[in-house]
């Protein structure tokens, strides 16, 4: 930013646009608007302090928005525009593409001004970091990516389990998501680890969770197949607690539900959470 008492008296003192720019650090163009502006206001060379006060109060107030085709096209979305920044997490250059979408042409660097200066940069969120005891927690999930085996490309699963608290980390490719290759690379993941965590935290994958929750009959799901590895852990499947304002509904036969997706079992419905694996 331009320190404006400081270029005005120096240019009182005698030094030239070229001095200014190379003193200030800012280029001869941008000296000569300022110049300009205070030289409009009516500050001279031979100004005393009190003037030179009042020109710098008079240049920092707010100068009024100059009228342009591109101005002109963006006030009318002036709203909308407010309300994509408060509900999205979404920058100037997505905002623009989004309004491209809807046929208005002014430039990116038109509705970046006009960001800045119609529209005021919201709060930036705040963020808990949550911290679980050494061996309490894992974290567990699967991706997809793409990698090149010889001249073919293929896709490939990418198994990760992530211990919570050290943020180690256990990474395998499979080329399935089933059953087998979900129970396997858990296996190799505790060999690797040399131990196995209290809680294993999962995602809603569909190779990892035990399906609704509901007592009218048994889940068939992937946890009740543990007992076929030749790891011998007593799993029992633990829901997450509702989001904040969800509340908890009893379904038939007392089970309590959580809210996320919605499955059908028989002749109940159900809404389910992520589960969470406790040995």
């Amino acid at each position: 930013m331009v320190e404006l008492d400081d270029l005005l008296f120096r240019w009182q003192q005698g030094e030239n646009i070229s001095q200014l720019s190379r003193s200030l650090g800012q280029s001869r163009q941008t000296v000569r608007a300022y110049l300009k502006r205070a030289e409009h206001l009516g500050f001279t060379r031979d100004a005393d302090d009190t003037r030179r006060a009042e020109v710098v109060r008079a240049m920092l107030r707010k100068a009024p928005a100059v009228t342009s085709p591109a101005r002109d096209e963006l006030v009318p979305w002036l709203e909308q525009i407010r309300q994509w920044y408060e509900e999205q997490d979404i920058t100037a250059k997505q905002l623009w593409r989004l309004l491209r979408r809807q046929g208005l042409k002014a430039s990116y660097q038109s509705v970046n001004r006009f960001i800045h200066e119609n529209v005021t940069a919201p709060a930036p969120r705040t963020t808990v970091r949550l911290e679980t005891p050494p061996g309490r927690q894992a974290q567990v999930d699967f991706g997809k990516v793409r990698v090149r085996v010889g001249d073919t490309l293929v896709w490939l699963w990418v198994f990760v389990m992530t211990l919570s608290y050290s943020r180690h980390r256990f990474v395998r490719f499979v080329s399935r998501q089933g059953l087998t290759s979900w129970l396997d690379c858990h296996v190799r993941a505790f060999e690797f680890f040399g131990g196995v965590p209290e809680t294993i935290l999962l995602d809603n994958l569909k190779a990892g969770w035990c399906g609704p929750i509901c007592t009218t009959r048994p889940s068939t799901g992937p946890m009740r197949n543990w007992s076929a590895t030749s790891v011998s852990l007593p799993i029992r499947p633990r829901y997450a607690l509702p989001r904040q304002g969800e509340g908890v509904t009893l379904h038939a036969g007392g089970a309590a539900a959580t809210g996320g997706r919605t499955a059908v079992c028989g002749s109940c419905r159900a809404e389910r959470g992520g589960p969470v694996m406790v040995h």
